[in-house]
């Protein structure tokens, strides 16, 4: 699978009311919109600091990737909670096929409940082969003991993550609809 390169095959989108030229994403925000990777709201707004869901996340990435296999649309569940009516089953199951976004241990994947920080970055590191990285994240929030350590330290090394202003990286935290764009935006430019 490659998602090193958006396929950018998706209907381009206008820009969002709620997100004025100065604002500090506004370039990578554009970015997303135009390749389509994310639907804007009914309001036609972005909202950049909403959470992006995981359903919402697997729909971005099988975009980026232009990810239309070939794969029939799934006939049975996908998840226990994902069925193969469900709006995003196609995409759902795409990324689960992939090992880009998980199934839970309980076999449901909660596609409305919020990404992580760290699954957006574990989804990155899949995608492009779980590259080694060098050393230990620069984060005082990411332990070496810590699940996605390997990843948040890939991501760190290769500037797809910068971390907050505090030094921490707050893997658990949801991660925004701007913050995804940042992300991938950096992600794009590694290609």
């Amino acid at each position: 699978m490659d998602l090193t390169a958006p396929a950018g095959q998706a209907a381009p989108q206008a820009g969002s009311p709620d997100v004025p030229p100065g604002h500090r994403f506004a370039h990578e925000i554009a970015w997303l919109t135009r390749l389509g990777l994310l639907d804007r709201r009914g309001d036609r707004t972005f909202a950049p600091m909403q959470p992006v869901e995981r359903g919402q996340l697997a729909q971005a990435l099988f975009r980026y990737a232009g990810a239309d296999d070939g794969a029939p649309a799934p006939v049975g569940m996908v998840a226990t909670d994902v069925s193969a009516t469900h709006p995003l089953a196609r995409e759902i199951a795409w990324a689960v096929r992939h090992r880009l976004v998980l199934v839970h241990a309980d076999g449901s994947f909660r596609p409305s409940r919020p990404a992580r920080r760290q699954e957006l970055v574990l989804a990155l590191h899949r995608a492009i082969g779980c590259p080694a990285p060098t050393g230990a994240p620069p984060f005082r929030d990411v332990q070496q003991w810590h699940p996605s350590v390997a990843a948040i330290a890939w991501a760190a090394e290769a500037g797809v993550v910068r971390g907050m202003p505090d030094g921490t990286f707050r893997p658990s935290r949801p991660v925004t609809r701007q913050a995804l764009a940042v992300l991938l935006q950096r992600f794009d430019e590694l290609a």
